[in-house]
């Protein structure tokens, strides 16, 4: 693995608004006549902006085919890392309603620029539709305002090469990103104040041809001199999560610095 190989990914994000009608020909389920008929409607969604605006809170909606009466129908939470907060953990649909929401409540000042990663799956076999998408993951991610502040130098064990590299401030904190690393259109992401880092990326965006894509999972993060320059190092071990979690072992990512970070 002597050259750096470029895959672009086309990121598939769904958006999911409100339905204004409850007929079938709108709605995300398949019903048979029986049952709630409960489904989500994608397997993933991301809400990639979170800003002040949004008052505290974000809504999770779950759709329904049999909306003769009311209904609750439980689900299961995983996630959020106590940031996130579900204020109840039922679907709770009035007679004639095929959607339903369950609100997340977050402190807005408690929220870093890692994303958040949240599972609901819906706990009931007997309230799913026919082929209904049970769970859902839910990525939510603070919307924050980046500035180049310089180009600093990128070295990957992974591929055995180095490039420059445009690196990026959020104006919020001490939040960076590396547009378009391995891969373009991917961006790194990391917490760096000066003395200590966190690489928050675990997805390079680099897949190993049909084993899927490349993870990291994080040993180590430093910040240290080398060759008068400050230099952050990550150790990370190098797997593929879709094929038995093959470990190509462990490696270095490397970011050298420019003067004045």
């Amino acid at each position: 693995m002597n050259m750096k190989k470029i895959f672009i990914y086309s990121l598939l994000v769904l958006f999911i608004s409100t339905l204004n009608s409850c007929s079938k020909e709108e709605a995300f389920y398949n019903f048979d006549g029986t049952g709630n008929a409960a489904t989500f409607a994608s397997k993933s969604l991301q809400i990639p902006a979170i800003t002040k605006e949004d008052n505290g809170k974000v809504s999770i909606p779950m759709y329904r085919g049999n909306i003769a009466n009311a209904a609750s129908i439980n689900v299961e939470i995983a996630g959020g890392e106590g940031i996130f907060t579900p204020v109840k953990s039922t679907y709770d649909f009035a007679p004639g309603e095929n959607i339903a929401y369950i609100d997340f409540v977050f402190d807005f000042n408690k929220l870093s620029a890692r994303p958040q990663d949240i599972t609901i799956k819906i706990k009931n076999k007997e309230d799913l539709s026919i082929n209904a998408i049970e769970s859902t993951s839910i990525t939510l991610v603070r919307k924050l305002t980046y500035e180049k502040v310089g180009v600093g130098e990128y070295y990957t064990d992974f591929f055995e090469e180095s490039w420059e590299q445009e690196i990026f401030k959020a104006k919020e904190g001490n939040f960076y990103i590396l547009p378009s690393c391995w891969v373009k259109g991917v961006d790194f992401s990391f917490f760096y104040d000066g003395k200590s880092a966190d690489l928050y990326t675990t997805q390079p965006g680099y897949n190993y041809g049909s084993y899927g894509p490349v993870t990291f999972k994080i040993i180590s993060q430093t910040v240290k001199q080398k060759g008068g320059k400050r230099i952050i190092e990550f150790e990370v071990e190098y797997y593929l999560p879709e094929f038995n979690n093959y470990s190509f072992g462990t490696g270095r990512e490397i970011l050298y610095l420019p003067a004045g970070l």
